[in-house]
């Protein structure tokens, strides 16, 4: 599955950011145990990807992806906490997330055990990517409008920026059509719009299933990567 990035919109990327105001670190990613019962010391392991999201992310699960899991026994889920980061990045980490196979949810491990977690801003469009999308009660998914690094930086699409938020208006058929791809309501990018960057908007858990944020499907229990 492909999709067809405008060259502007690459060449514009660095600019453009759905992030918290915080400094985070970048997305970073690893195999971690996860505690189940069911299957003790046979359980796979799973990917969890934590940090901001940046133009790069793609290529390094991709690496990650060969070099951690390629021949090992990992559950077909990734497990993501982030607070945003870079608005293209964030649909290339979701476009092989899911030519991957991999499923998402939003959460994280630690020592062992399950977490909630947020997946803000940016976070979302990589969440799309999901195969099978799960939300766990407790976890929250937040969207707002996409801000440009330089306040009052006019972009090259031609929006223009005003107090550093940046129309989406010159690549939003590219985002629409990203989300019909990957099953999700254009909806989502209406309410993002709709929020100023300065501030979020945590869906529902009636938005999240009515927007199709979140699937119904389960994600499989293991897989096995071949070399």
């Amino acid at each position: 599955m492909r999709l067809r990035l405008s060259r502007a919109l690459l060449v514009a990327a660095p600019l453009f950011w759905l992030a918290s105001s915080h400094a985070a670190a970048a997305m970073a990613f690893s195999l971690q145990d996860l505690d189940d019962p069911s299957c003790g010391a046979a359980c796979p392991k799973v990917i969890v990807a934590s940090g901001e999201i940046e133009l790069d992310s793609n290529d390094k699960f991709f690496n990650f992806v060969r070099s951690d899991v390629v021949g090992r026994k990992v559950a077909s889920l990734m497990l993501i906490s982030s607070p945003g980061g870079n608005l293209v990045g964030s649909i290339k980490l979701g476009l092989i997330v899911r030519q991957l196979g991999f499923s998402i949810m939003v959460g994280q491990v630690r020592s062992g055990s399950f977490l909630t977690a947020r997946c803000y801003s940016a976070c979302a469009y990589t969440l799309a990517g999901g195969k099978s999308r799960i939300v766990p009660k407790g976890s929250e998914v937040g969207v707002h409008k996409a801000w440009t690094k330089a306040s009052g930086q006019r972009d090259i699409l031609g929006g223009g920026t005003i107090d550093g938020q940046f129309s989406t208006a010159g690549f939003s058929p590219v985002l629409e059509r990203y989300l019909s791809m990957m099953g999700v309501s254009r909806q989502l990018l209406a309410l993002a719009d709709g929020t100023p960057s300065s501030s979020i908007r945590v869906l529902s858990r009636g938005e999240l299933s009515q927007l199709r944020v979140i699937t119904g499907s389960r994600p499989q229990k293991k897989r096995r990567a071949n070399g």
